[in-house]
């Protein structure tokens, strides 16, 4: 099968960005390499290219996969775990501090009824 001339201009050429790619599309006998710029001049037939396109996809799709099932519950249930702890740790320092805020209450304002009373004679000269 023939690609129209605007199809093979569009896909004209691939850029690959590590060696290992560099060393995978070099076995393909319809690409040549330009050493100056690491480009690939393609020339591959629509099988190729659909090919690339199914495997581009089988990667896609079991990446989404493997993160929609291992490491989004793991994260959300890490999340729901620290905010527990967070939420228990916030309770204790509230309650500290309440209890702080009682004691230094009553220590100025309310005095025990245990405590000594000091008789204040008014009328003494002085």
């Amino acid at each position: 099968m023939q690609l129209t001339s605007l199809t093979f201009s569009a896909l004209r050429s691939i850029t690959v960005a590590t060696a290992g790619a560099a060393e995978f599309f070099n076995n393909f006998a319809d690409y040549r390499i330009d050493l100056s710029l690491l480009q690939y001049k393609l020339k591959a037939s629509t099988q190729q290219i659909v090919a690339a396109n199914i495997l581009k996809t089988i990667c896609y799709l079991s990446t989404a996969a493997f993160l929609n099932t291992v490491i989004f519950p793991t994260l959300d249930q890490v999340s729901r775990e620290m905010e527990k702890r967070i939420n228990v740790i916030n309770k204790s320092h509230q309650l500290k501090i309440k209890a702080a805020i009682n004691k230094k209450k009553s220590i100025c304002i309310d005095l025990p009824d245990d405590s000594p009373k000091m008789e204040i004679d008014m009328d003494a000269p002085h």
